[in-house]
Parts: C-alpha cells; structure tokens; sequence
C-alpha cells in the first residue's frame, strides 16, 4: 500500500493483519521513476519506507522522522546524495545501520558515505 506523506513523498508500507512488531524503517532517496517503485516494492516487504524523489524531499524526511537505514541516490535533484548526507551528518543525524550513497551507471556500486 503506498501513502501520501507530502507533496513530493510516499511511504510504502507492507500490509498485515494482526498485531506484529513494527518493521524497521527505511529511507529511500531516489528519482528515477522507473527503479524507485521496484525498490519500494521490494524493501517493503521487511520494512517501512518512506520516498522522497529528490534531495530537498529526502532532507525534509531525515530531518523530521527517525530511521534505521537511508539508501540515497547519489544524483538527485535539487540536493545531491553526496551533499544530502553531509547535512544530515552536520546536524547529527545519523540512522542505526548507517547512511548509504548508491549509484549506477553501468553497473550497480555501493559506496558507504
């Protein structure tokens, strides 16, 4: 099921029935429109995601809610993935499993930021 959370944001969570432990939360910084639905269908099958499809979405997110993971798209618009982290490290944000910077060009890197 995905929800409006803003203008420029959707969280993507798995429904359940019942009573369970909440999932760990994720933040997914990504604007390509064609691989930011995949990779919320697939990470919201263990876990809470929000998306924001650029920089200043993803800012707003991080600074307002509180995360395990943030996987960030290193060329965003408006903030890039690079500098999105370096603000959110300014501020002292940081998540439980660390903040990543991804990107693809013609194969898949991770890069821990």
């Amino acid at each position: 099921m995905t929800e409006t959370t803003g203008p420029d944001t959707t969280q993507q969570t798995a429904s359940s029935s019942g009573e369970q432990p909440s999932a760990p939360r994720l933040l997914l910084v990504e604007d390509d429109r064609v691989l930011a639905p995949l990779l919320l269908e697939v990470l919201a099958e263990n876990h809470e995601v929000d998306h924001a499809p650029d920089g200043q979405a993803g800012l707003h997110l991080a600074l307002t809610r509180s995360y395990q993971l943030m996987v960030v798209d290193r060329g965003l618009p408006a903030i890039d993935g690079i500098d999105l982290i370096g603000r959110l490290r300014a501020r002292g944000i940081s998540t439980r499993h660390g903040l990543g910077c991804c990107w693809s060009r013609t194969t898949a890197c991770w890069r821990r930021c």
